[in-house]
């Protein structure tokens, strides 16, 4: 049964690895044609990795502590917080980031340059922090435009470069609950109070933080939505190059957090 949770682990990840970085070959070369697929493939990547989340964080609770004991004993006791945790803690920003990839990818990523920008941007993060994640499991055990005829005009250009709100409000909320979920790491690793109280909540101290996490992603996004409403559904005073940047730059951030501290706690 141990054997089957982490092969079906395996593969729901490899599975949205391939998604992902489908979508980001089609973004690539985004156009009316496959704009569709574009969508469904991140969507599908999002189903996949959460599929994958949620099997590996049942062996991460259920099966893994007589996994640790044996490691905490043997040569490489560095390799349960250097590899185990910094993987298990940081793919609960993956799941974010992929959860984020269908709405960004929503957008009309053939006619809006920068949007499309956004979603190579999130597709790589996705694609490069499923293979860490990978790569940490194992040790434990052209840009083109579409030629269109006649030409845009002033306003249809300004329409084409916004975004929509929620995906301004939830890219914010992906940046923001990155780094809440490397302090939320340093907090219970260095509290036992806290660690104590994220334990008593559900049992186990990793399921109450990654649901606090999640929780705080849907929270942030419809909040930072509500501030950005009244404009016809789009977003407002972020143009999509900012936006990209505060993602993966608090993405970026709150992965560098995690890896350090667990670097330093060794």
């Amino acid at each position: 049964m141990k054997e089957l949770i982490l092969m079906c682990h395996v593969l729901c990840g490899v599975a949205g690895l391939i998604a992902t970085v489908w979508v980001f070959v089609d973004a690539l070369n985004a156009n009316e044609k496959n704009l569709g697929r574009i969508r469904w493939l991140s969507r599908a990547a999002a189903a996949c990795l959460w599929l994958a989340f949620l099997v590996g964080g049942y062996w991460y609770v259920f099966d893994y502590p007589a996994d640790k004991a044996l490691i905490l004993k043997g040569p490489w006791p560095f390799a349960h917080s250097l590899f185990m945790e910094t993987k298990e803690h940081f793919v609960i920003t993956l799941l974010l980031l992929a959860t984020y990839l269908p709405i960004a990818a929503a957008n009309n990523l053939a006619a809006n340059r920068e949007a499309r920008r956004l979603v190579l941007g999130v597709a790589a993060l996705v694609a490069v922090l499923a293979l860490m994640a990978e790569g940490s499991g194992h040790r434990h055990g052209r840009e083109s435009g579409v030629a269109r005829e006649g030409a845009l005009t002033d306003k249809a250009q300004m329409e084409d470069a916004s975004l929509s709100k929620y995906t301004v409000s939830f890219g914010l909320s992906v940046a923001l609950c990155a780094v809440v979920n490397a302090l939320l790491v340093i907090a219970k690793e260095e509290s036992p109070a806290v660690a104590h109280c994220l334990q008593a909540i559900t049992g186990h101290h990793w399921t109450t933080h990654a649901g606090l996490v999640v929780l705080l992603f849907v929270c942030g996004g419809w909040l930072f939505a509500r501030g950005n409403g009244g404009h016809g559904g789009r977003g407002a005073g972020l143009t999509a190059r900012r936006l990209t940047n505060i993602v993966v730059a608090g993405v970026l951030a709150g992965v560098l957090i995690i890896l350090a501290f667990y670097v330093v706690a060794d």
